[in-house]
């Protein structure tokens, strides 16, 4: 059994004589000085990406070479940043930034008609909302009835005629708005009533949608006034005197 074991290590040892590696002491050393060197690369390599530089402004990594932050376009090398192109204002920027003239009024002035402001923007709301639910005959009425107090006491305040000279040409738009909403839904409602019912004979169903979609009519043609009279809401409470989008451009004999 020995013999064997003596001539499977000598058939070992040719093998790897065969082989071509180098087992005397100076290739063992040679060995070990090349496995160091590539530890000590792999080290510096490594340690140079965990040492990369960070921002001064934001403190995100970057590249060396790099003149400017990806996220905060701060100057990483000195260099001068580069200047962004003015793009302009949008749309809807153009149509919201209306002109403030909150500057030109007495704060005393404002103090004195500021609640008057607010009872005739709740007026306009009540036309929508009354008119909605009752009809336009008792819109105008509630709403005539809620501006008598704001018109008389405007003679006094100069701020309370400058919101004045924007509400009755909401008014105004608003009624037009309501006129053609009005005519579009009903044709809705009556297209639609008719095609149920004559489809199915039921009239509650045809009644319901019928209803339904001449409702979401209201409320999509109702939107954009409602918005604009939420933005005066919000301008009389805060004080302010500033022109409502697009009414702002049709303010009537009220602001002298």
């Amino acid at each position: 059994m020995s013999s064997e074991y003596l001539k499977g290590f000598s058939f070992f040892i040719i093998l790897l004589y065969n082989s071509g590696i180098d087992f005397t002491v100076g290739g063992v050393y040679n060995k070990l000085v090349s496995v160091s060197d590539r530890y000590n690369t792999e080290v510096w390599t490594n340690q140079e990406e965990i040492n990369m530089p960070f921002c001064p402004k934001c403190g995100t990594e970057y590249q060396e070479g790099t003149k400017f932050c990806a996220k905060c376009g701060g100057n990483l090398d000195g260099s001068v940043a580069p200047v962004p192109v003015n793009q302009g204002p949008g749309f809807f920027q153009k149509i919201f930034d209306t002109k403030d003239v909150t500057s030109s009024f007495d704060a005393a002035d404002i103090n004195a008609g500021k609640a008057m402001g607010i009872l005739a923007y709740c007026a306009l709301f009540a036309y929508i909302l009354v008119g909605w639910l009752f009809g336009g005959f008792f819109a105008i009425l509630v709403c005539a009835g809620m501006l008598v107090a704001p018109c008389i006491i405007a003679k006094k305040s100069k701020f309370l005629r400058y919101h004045l000279s924007m509400i009755f040409p909401a008014l105004l738009g608003v009624m037009v708005v309501d006129v053609v909403e009005g005519f579009i839904s009903s044709k809705l409602f009556w297209g639609v009533y008719s095609a149920i019912f004559a489809g199915t004979w039921n009239d509650v169903a045809a009644n319901i949608v019928g209803t339904l979609l001449a409702w979401f009519v209201h409320l999509v043609f109702m939107a954009i006034p409602v918005l604009i009279l939420v933005l005066g809401l919000v301008n009389a409470i805060k004080g302010k005197a500033k022109d409502l989008p697009v009414i702002g451009r049709f303010k009537l004999i009220f602001e002298k």
